[in-house]
């Protein structure tokens, strides 16, 4: 017998108010509230009712992101998802044709360079996002920002 069963009435909660201090949109989860968006995160918890689930899915790929019993460590990968999201929206300041167009002709160093100039930035936007909800969170995101960036660096080196 599990003692405190996951609730999605309690997740749901504190998604929501957590969600108001980033201003996410009441509907970005579904299971949170029922909406005819069947893409994306949603939460759910497992059959014997010991476990929060969080998938996403797009088209007909479903896949987990976080299963836990502590709604704490599911909350923290669904805000991670989401403010990588909104920081990618937020720097989407050219229209979609110029983000995708890449200079044929810039060297390797060059495309080095914009990649982690990128990556920076995005990382910077979703830290700040992430700090405002949880320090805590924020920080280990950070430590996971460093290690993408070296991945980054050591792509371009081959």
């Amino acid at each position: 017998m599990i003692d405190n069963p996951p609730s999605i009435e309690l997740f749901c909660s504190e998604f929501s108010r957590l969600a108001e201090i980033v201003d996410v949109p009441a509907d970005y989860i579904s299971g949170c509230v029922v909406t005819q968006n069947v893409q994306g995160l949603r939460i759910s918890v497992t059959p014997d009712g010991g476990r929060y689930v969080l998938t996403y899915k797009e088209k007909y790929d479903v896949h987990t992101v976080a299963e836990s019993a502590d709604r704490d460590i599911v909350l923290e990968h669904a805000f991670i998802d989401i403010t990588g999201n909104m920081a990618a929206s937020q720097m989407s300041n050219v229209n979609s044709e110029d983000a995708l167009f890449v200079d044929p002709n810039l060297s390797t160093d060059e495309l080095k360079q914009m990649a982690v100039q990128h990556h920076l930035q995005l990382s910077a936007e979703q830290e700040k996002l992430l700090g405002r909800i949880n320090r805590d969170w924020q920080k280990r995101q950070a430590v996971r920002n460093v290690q993408q960036l070296t991945l980054i660096e050591k792509f371009f080196e081959k």
